[in-house]
């Protein structure tokens, strides 16, 4: 295998033990840190285990490390420069001194490392080999889940195996996009061949054959191995024992009711019922996370150990709802644009010059009310006129994963931990509440926590979902049309998401393979908002979809008025965006990588 020299950051042996007492798990003890060394490690069970943990949680599957990575996409943009450099990405100014800006710190070889050091010490381990064979193949998992998100980043990444290689390696070359595809494919065989298909109670969340099944799909579509894809996630919808999170009440009765202001229920034919518990079923991915039938893979949160998620709860909220939020990453008006009708029709959003000036007629009446927003809305729709209002058009019957998904201006939430506080989303046109604002006129209601964790009023211990079963539905409808066109097995995989949510079935039928191809990227890109896989979606897509979707195209927000000349983000798009570059530190460090840096940087 091929190497890099000086990919590892250079902490300690002793550094990574302590790091070790970082747990995801229970049933283990903690060890005094001032006990241990690296010569009185790696003895007994717990040594192996308590370090596993930490291979689990170091990896890239917090909603921080995951989410952020839409904002290198026309989907979400980031207000907070010092979190992540998107803002840069989306308009092709983008560097290699500037990538270490990310949140996720993309070219670290942390989590590599770490995998190779248990893998060479876990077998001086007294305990039975069934347990140090299943361990190494979670191991081997992980290494592979951080191989993947690295080569849809970078293209060429160095693979370096097994080992454990010192400091001052010599210089190492990066091995091809298709070398390290195969080398992850490869090993998550022998993960889904040895790992088992469940676990009992006290190990639930590990990794399990059909996570591992899964991530292989994921790889094969990124490959453009489309039969293997198809087959791969065959298996998984198959055989796995995974369905759709469904409920079957009416969770918010206020809200109900006033969704008769947005849906034309009898004119359009659609059941309202059908059609709320399909809203509540999509919110309750993110917010039942106990025996959620939809989740293949989690990151794990335990509040009473404090191992909670801020990403869902301070930085995805509005400024103005219950605990100060952050809004730092928010829905564009791009995506919002891409939902369906509600009758599955494709969206013909209004002008801009329009859409500004029915936004800001109904801003200005509602100021000069002296309401609060709350108010402003609920008396609009007692008296029924809330729908009237031109601005609310472009919200009124559209895809319910749209309701599900976006809060916009005017829209209630009522299932915050505020109770019966009727909380309506109010948008600042001036951009500047604590200076925690969204800048697009949007925020998030998917996956955004409903809940603060009892250690933290600023967290959640909901469990994140890194791989769910409406990915693979979807990746077989993409891969099997790609093999062998849009059949009768797409349209029933692409059904159940809709028939989840409570909208139409998708068509029987297109004109074309690539009509086909495009509904279903749509579909995906509904049905996976914001959960990081559209920068994965893109490192895929041919060039006239970036030209089409991200070159000169505007990032808008409603107030943005195009008869003045206002200055807005303006999307640019050249083909080294394909990949990100290597981190200006690692060609520093590696004279090989001097001369392979990715194109165009």
């Amino acid at each position: 295998m091929k190497n890099v020299k000086n990919m590892f950051k250079k902490i300690g042996a002793a550094g990574i033990i302590l790091a070790g007492l970082i747990l995801t798990s229970c049933d283990m003890d903690v060890t005094p840190p001032d006990t241990i060394s690296p010569e009185t490690y790696w003895n007994t069970e717990a040594d192996a285990v308590s370090y596993l943990n930490t291979i689990y949680n170091s990896a890239r599957t917090s909603s921080n490390a995951v989410m952020y990575q839409d904002v290198f996409t026309d989907d979400v943009y980031n207000r907070h420069s010092h979190e992540a450099t998107g803002y840069l990405f989306i308009q092709d100014g983008l560097s290699p001194g500037e990538t270490e800006y990310y949140r996720t710190h993309p070219w670290s070889f942390f989590n590599i490392r770490m995998t190779n050091i248990f893998l060479q010490n876990v077998d001086n381990v007294n305990m039975s080999e069934e347990l140090k064979s299943r361990m190494k193949l979670e191991a081997r998992f992980w290494r592979a889940y951080d191989y993947l998100w690295k080569t849809s980043q970078f293209g060429k990444v160095p693979l370096v195996g097994d080992e454990v290689f010192p400091y001052d390696l010599p210089e190492i070359t990066r091995n091809t996009q298709p070398e390290v595809l195969e080398y992850v494919i490869s090993e998550l065989r022998a993960c889904y061949d040895g790992l088992p298909a469940s676990y009992n109670s006290s190990n639930y969340g590990r990794v399990t054959r059909w996570a591992a099944k899964a991530l292989q799909a994921r790889a094969e579509l990124l490959a453009g191995r489309y039969a293997d894809a198809a087959a791969s996630a065959r298996i998984v919808i198959d055989n796995g024992g995974f369905s759709l999170k469904t409920v079957s009440t009416i969770v918010d009765q206020k809200e109900y009711e006033e969704m008769d202001q947005f849906v034309d229920w009898d004119a359009l034919g659609i059941d309202k019922d059908v059609f709320m518990r399909g809203i509540y079923s999509y919110n309750a991915v993110w917010t039942d996370d106990v025996d959620n039938p939809e989740y293949i893979l989690t990151r794990q949160h335990m509040d009473a150990s404090g191992f909670t998620d801020g990403t869902r709860y301070r930085f995805l909220r509005p400024s103005q709802c219950a605990t100060d939020g952050w809004s730092s990453l928010t829905p564009t008006q791009n995506l919002v644009d891409a939902y369906w009708t509600a009758t599955g029709e494709e969206f013909t959003p209004p002008a801009q010059q329009s859409r500004h000036e029915s936004f800001m007629a109904m801003d200005s009446e509602w100021v000069a009310s002296g309401q609060t927003v709350r108010d402003f809305a609920d008396e609009r729709i007692a008296n029924n006129t809330l729908k009237d209002y031109p601005y609310m058009q472009e919200f009124r019957n559209r895809d319910s994963r749209m309701y599900a998904s976006i809060l916009f201006a005017y829209k209630s939430w009522n299932q915050t931990e505020q109770g019966d506080f009727t909380y309506r989303y109010r948008w600042r046109t001036d951009g500047n509440e604590q200076n925690n604002e969204s800048k697009t006129g949007f925020n998030w209601r998917k996956i955004t926590a409903i809940n603060y964790s009892t250690s933290s009023q600023y967290a959640t211990a909901t469990d994140y979902p890194v791989m769910r079963l409406a990915e693979m539905l979807l990746i077989y409808a993409e891969a099997q049309t790609m093999v062998s066109g849009y059949d009768g097995s797409v349209a029933a995989e692409l059904n159940k998401l809709r028939a989840r949510v409570g909208m139409p079935d998708v068509p029987s039928s297109f004109p074309s393979k690539d009509d086909a191809i495009k509904f279903i990227r749509n579909e995906r890109r509904i049905e996976l908002a914001g959960e990081g896989l559209r920068s994965f979606d893109m490192a895929r897509y041919e060039d006239q979809y970036w030209i089409e979707h991200m070159n000169n195209v505007p990032l808008i927000a409603p107030n943005h008025d195009p008869s003045k000349g206002e200055r807005v983000l303006m999307m640019s798009w050249s083909s080294r965006m394909r990949l990100k570059p290597v981190i200006q530190t690692a060609v520093d460090l590696n004279p090989a990588l001097k001369g392979d840096q990715n194109p165009g940087y």
